[in-house]
């Protein structure tokens, strides 16, 4: 189911808990620029939410969650740079010369992701830092499963480049800054679909993970009629960026979170009716796109 990071700041980190999927080229969070006091602290929020999929729950085992937070004091922006840090011994130290690793307090528990769809969102930690963050990272235990529609519990296998440790780069389009309130917010979608694959008579989970942040990203809005009617709704475009959500099986509402500006084809099918196609729907950053209720017909 459904959203991490500009001159000398402290951070504190919120992040929105989605559905897990990964593997970003993405860099850090610009720094402040209005924040030009090096004593100035910052707080950040981190937040996971998750995208959908045809299960019941997609309970996934998190130990522990971590920002690795940027080594340079000096306030330049050195993006350049930090794209070189490679993920493969990043858990081999507790510090290196693009960051030092701080855990933000998270509590272990299994998170059913499937609850955080439709704007839904859980906190998962925050903590202050002095610079600004570079990577987020979960340690995933042994315990995530799946319970499938017909309500049988299945074993999720994980596999990540490293064992057990998911990585998302943060970049500033990710950070949503209230300089009033000294707050940084960053969310951090967990894309069920993209993420979760039955192979070899097992579910497997390749966690892919989309950080977001409101300002520069948009989203979309509506409802499906009838009510009671669970629909999927898919977003395409042509570079080939695609989001999913499904609607509420009571009011038939939907909101997808986390879209990048662009013009995108909707689609929205559910069993036993027609599915429904909208062509040149504008996504805008920092706006959300209303639909008008959508009725489908047998």
């Amino acid at each position: 189911m459904k959203t991490l990071v500009k001159a000398i700041q402290k951070t504190n980190i919120l992040f929105l808990l989605l559905v897990l999927s990964l593997f970003f080229s993405l860099s850090s969070c610009e720094k402040s620029s209005k924040l030009t006091n090096s004593t100035a602290n910052k707080k950040v929020d981190i937040y996971l939410s998750d995208a959908p999929w045809n299960f019941k729950n997609v309970y996934i085992d998190i130990l522990k969650v971590e920002v690795k937070v940027d080594s340079d004091s000096s306030g330049v922006d050195d993006d350049d740079k930090d794209d070189k840090d490679d993920d493969d011994d990043d858990h081999k130290q507790k510090k290196d010369d693009y960051g030092e690793w701080k855990d933000i307090g998270f509590t272990a528990q299994r998170v059913d992701v499937l609850k955080l769809q439709n704007g839904a969102e859980l906190l998962l930690g925050s903590t202050t830092i002095p610079t600004e963050i570079e990577k987020v990272r979960f340690t995933l235990g042994p315990n995530s499963e799946v319970v499938d529609s017909l309500g049988t519990t299945h074993p999720l296998t994980v596999m990540t480049r490293v064992p057990n440790l998911l990585y998302i780069k943060i970049d500033d389009d990710h950070c949503d800054d209230d300089s009033t309130r000294n707050l940084q917010n960053i969310r951090i979608d967990f894309v069920v679909d993209q993420s979760i694959f039955f192979e070899n008579g097992k579910y497997v989970l390749r966690p892919f993970l989309r950080p977001f942040g409101e300002i520069k990203f948009g989203e979309l809005e509506g409802g499906i009629k009838p009510e009671g009617l669970k629909a999927k709704i898919a977003l395409s475009n042509s570079q080939g960026d695609t989001y999913s959500a499904y609607s509420d099986s009571k009011d038939g509402k939907f909101r997808i979170r986390g879209i990048k500006p662009g013009s995108y084809t909707v689609t929205i099918e559910a069993r036993g009716k027609q599915t429904v196609t909208l062509k040149e729907v504008a996504i805008r950053s920092g706006k959300r796109t209303e639909l008008d209720d959508i009725r489908l017909k047998n």
